[in-house]
């Protein structure tokens, strides 16, 4: 049992302080009232800012 993952990935030089704490408080409210275990949580952002965000079973070891 895992008790999951939070992935945040950005196209390269998107990144920055800011974003990544716009990113983060998605990620809670997404999960939000809810208790996941052995997911992942994939937010992402391309190059021309569009975001992604993507739920899957974490893939076993």
């Amino acid at each position: 049992m895992h008790v999951g993952l939070i992935t945040l990935n950005t196209a390269a030089g998107v990144m920055t302080l800011e974003l990544q704490q716009r990113l983060l408080l998605l990620a809670l409210e997404t999960l939000r009232d809810e208790e996941r275990w052995n997911e992942v949580l994939e937010i992402s952002v391309a190059a021309d800012r569009t975001v992604t965000v993507d739920r899957y079973p974490r893939p076993s070891s």
